[in-house]
């Protein structure tokens, strides 16, 4: 497979994830729209990481390492780190039960609005470069 069918596979799951966490959203589970928009996340990067040819994408799920390894090859503005940032205790400790209760309460509707809003930036990245 070559590495604009693999990137286009990679968005094609991000834009999976990415449409979950809209209807987590509408559902009013925060926690699941936060969790879902993460994962949209990884895997635009790993597309990135793949069509800006950089070898197989890293096994892990931390934004901003994975941001870190692309950033050479794909400008990315301080913001989205920061984002990044935000989004990364969502993929495994939102998990855990005994912090979920934790994380849940640091979640609001506004922020994940906003969260989806960046999310959809990113997610036009691949988008463009897929085409």
């Amino acid at each position: 497979m070559d590495k604009n069918e693999l990137a286009k596979k990679w968005l094609q799951i991000a834009e999976e994830d990415f449409e979950m966490s809209i209807i987590s959203l509408e559902k009013k589970k925060l926690l699941y729209a936060a969790y879902h928009l993460q994962q949209s996340m990884e895997k635009v990067l790993k597309g990135i990481f793949v069509s800006k040819e950089l070898g197989q994408p890293p096994y892990m799920h931390d934004l901003t390492r994975i941001a870190d390894a692309i950033k050479n090859a794909h400008a990315i503005d301080e913001k989205y780190y920061v984002f990044f940032s935000a989004l990364n205790p969502f993929y495994i400790k939102a998990r855990y039960p005994d912090y979920k209760e934790f994380i849940e309460k640091s979640l609001n509707l506004e922020s994940i609005v906003e969260y989806q809003k960046i999310g959809k930036e990113v997610l036009q990245w691949l988008q463009i470069l897929c085409k």
